[in-house]
């Protein structure tokens, strides 16, 4: 497998499939391709005969060095060309079949923001900026090089095949009557059985996260950021909400790219929402003012509040900012964006209150907002505190209890980390 130039003949249309899953928690797509590619050639092929078409140009659509790496290096994957040239063999039509790199200067300082939400993967491969176009036309009708173009996951055109083979109706058995058909799940975080999973769509979180998942690995349930960065948080009362698209709809969530981000009651939603708008940050073209401008806007006074700077006003330009970039956003990363925001106001309010008004974090997680103590019935003297202090922070004498002092310290955790007792604290 190599880079490829693309050069579309006349009447050619084109596949684009995304196979860099710029999820955080997301592995999907490349394990698909690696483990079972030849649904991905016969779908392609399918979608060839019902157009009656003699050459179709398929892309198999990365966005790093090491992802192309990882596809060149790995057996299975291989049989995707292999299969190929060997129908344009017997056949005698042409099926092009390549890998192509998302590369430009945008990327370059961006790495990353085509592949999770853009899309736009006709635009960067044509060498211009990975930004949304104004629709009608849609990139069925004019997308690569002009040409009509279809654009689907992997797992969409991975399901073709088997549908094609046992019928529409053996597919719409499987899942709910509206949302037919299994989905991919990637379950991470605080969960002990953490990898991919498929279930029928319908299954709902109790059953993936505590039958399939076994549960939280420490400590009680808390959340599960749904969706991708851009899923927004669900809680304890939506364990037994059917995962399938009408039903998160509902409550202002999305499946998504299927990933689940399991959090236990030591987890701090604002910074959760920090963390993810961080991520979206990056991840915007800067196309959109509202995005551009905006998600720096809302990560900037999370920042503030898990610092102990925030007030109360902050809270509400938060929800009056989230919802801004939502309406006016032109494509899906705007549209979204603001779910982790929303979904944790909607849902831990009184955990952004604590940190505006009590400058405390509840689940100890904001560094800023913690002091750690000594408790002086618990401590030995062992000196082994002091000894792990990287600024020399904690003072007392051998076999009496230390202090920590508040101004030098850094609340690197390493000496509650370290203590044999468990006599650091943090308040």
């Amino acid at each position: 497998m190599e880079r490829v130039v693309i050069v579309m003949p006349v009447d050619t249309s084109a596949y684009l499939l995304p196979c860099d899953d710029g999820d955080t928690c997301k592995l999907e797509t490349l394990q698909k391709l690696m483990g079972g590619p030849i649904e991905v050639v016969d779908s392609c092929l399918a979608g060839n005969w019902s157009r009656e078409s003699d050459v179709e140009a398929v892309k198999l659509v990365v966005n790093e060095e090491d992802r192309l790496r990882d596809l060149q290096e790995n057996e299975n994957a291989a049989t995707l060309f292999d299969m190929t040239e060997e129908w344009n063999k017997i056949s005698g039509n042409q099926l092009m079949m390549g890998c192509v790199i998302v590369r430009n200067a945008f990327l370059q300082e961006n790495p990353g923001a085509v592949e999770l939400f853009l899309k736009e993967y006709a635009a960067s491969i044509e060498g211009g900026r990975g930004m949304p176009r104004t629709k009608p036309p849609r990139s069925v009708d004019r997308g690569l090089f002009e040409a009509p173009t279809s654009l689907n996951n992997v797992e969409t055109f991975a399901n073709v095949p088997a549908i094609i083979s046992n019928g529409a109706d053996w597919y719409k058995a499987i899942g709910t009557e509206t949302s037919t058909g299994t989905k991919a799940f990637s379950l991470a975080g605080n969960i002990k059985n953490t990898g991919l999973i498929e279930v029928p769509m319908g299954t709902t979180l109790r059953e993936i996260i505590f039958d399939i998942g076994g549960g939280v690995k420490n400590g009680q349930f808390k959340a599960v950021q749904i969706g991708g960065p851009s899923g927004g948080c669900l809680t304890q009362e939506h364990l037994d909400l059917p995962l399938d698209f009408e039903s998160t709809k509902k409550i202002g969530a999305i499946i998504g790219s299927g990933g689940l981000v399991v959090m236990g009651d030591d987890t701090c939603m604002v910074e959760i929402a920090r963390f993810f708008m961080n991520f979206t940050k990056k991840e915007s073209c800067g196309k959109c003012a509202t995005c551009r401008e905006g998600i720096p806007k809302i990560q900037a006074i999370l920042e503030r509040i898990t610092h102990g700077n925030g007030t109360l006003e902050d809270i509400d330009m938060l929800q009056e900012l989230a919802g801004v970039i939502k309406t006016c956003s032109l494509c899906g990363l705007g549209k979204t964006a603001p779910n982790p925001v929303l979904s944790t106001l909607k849902y831990f309010k009184d955990e952004y209150i604590a940190h505006v008004k009590d400058k405390k974090c509840p689940a100890g997680v904001c560094r800023s907002l913690c002091t750690m103590w000594i408790d002086p019935l618990k401590c030995i003297g062992c000196t082994k505190c002091a000894r792990l202090c990287p600024v020399g922070a904690i003072s007392g004498e051998l076999r009496k209890p230390h202090k920590i002092d508040p101004e030098k310290c850094i609340k690197c955790r390493e000496c509650k980390n370290g203590c044999p007792k468990h006599a650091i604290k943090e308040v």
